[in-house]
């Protein structure tokens, strides 16, 4: 489980490391979520815009709304994937183990990461 304010530490460029060190990227983008949120319904559409646009077009719709109330009540990352063809991946702010100067420490595998 991440420390609190962990996700407040993350900045755009910083590299992405999995639980094993294994690199995953570079941070892409941050957004805070809402502990209030129960459900992603009534969340303005730029809120979770580039996750929708990734995931949405992958998952099904139980499923898509499922992890889209989660990403919208803890916050996440977006990560920009390391290698050819690789693209997105997201991690939610409880997956942030730690930050090490300019490096993101997650609490997962790079294969369990959304995307």
């Amino acid at each position: 489980m991440s420390e609190p304010g962990e996700l407040a530490r993350v900045r755009e460029g910083m590299e992405v490391v999995d639980r094993g060190g294994k690199r995953v990227g570079t941070v892409a983008e941050v957004r805070a979520g809402d502990p209030g949120t129960v459900t992603a319904e009534g969340q303005e559409e730029t809120d979770t815009s580039a996750f929708d646009a990734f995931v949405g077009s992958m998952l099904d719709r139980e499923l898509h709304e499922q992890a889209r109330a989660r990403f919208a009540r803890l916050g996440y990352v977006r990560i920009d994937a390391a290698g050819l063809f690789q693209g997105d991946r997201f991690a939610a702010a409880d997956e942030v183990a730690r930050i090490e100067g300019d490096t993101v420490h997650l609490t997962v595998d790079a294969d369990s990461l959304l995307g």
